[in-house]
């Protein structure tokens, strides 16, 4: 049995979803960078939570639940590092391979 290692590009999960949803994505790297000016770290979980709550989601201009706004919680790493890397936005994250992976989502680690 010949066994292979795939490597995922986790990263490109999230801009995908990024260009899926421009709008929460934004709204993240804001409410990130309104938490940093009042010396409170930034919270994806709770951004997620936030897009979540339909009175948030329609000020938002966002379809809760739809295919207009999926916020699966596997994605919340990812799209934290994607906000790290993009809006210097200061998120608290581990370590992982994706950290090293180019900015063009598409290249593994060498």
């Amino acid at each position: 049995m010949n066994a292979q290692l795939v490597l995922i590009d986790t990263l490109a999960d999230a801009v995908a979803w990024k260009e899926r949803n421009i709008v929460a994505y934004r709204q993240f790297a804001f409410w990130a960078q309104e938490d940093v000016e009042h010396g409170t770290r930034p919270s994806i979980a709770l951004y997620f939570e936030l897009a979540r709550r339909p009175w948030m989601a329609q000020k938002l201009g966002l379809a809760r639940c739809s295919t207009q706004l999926l916020l699966n919680n596997s994605l919340r790493a990812d799209v934290a590092r994607l906000l790290n890397r993009e809006c210097g936005s200061g998120f608290p994250t581990r370590k992982s391979i994706a950290d090293v992976w180019s900015v063009s989502h598409t290249e593994a680690p060498k």
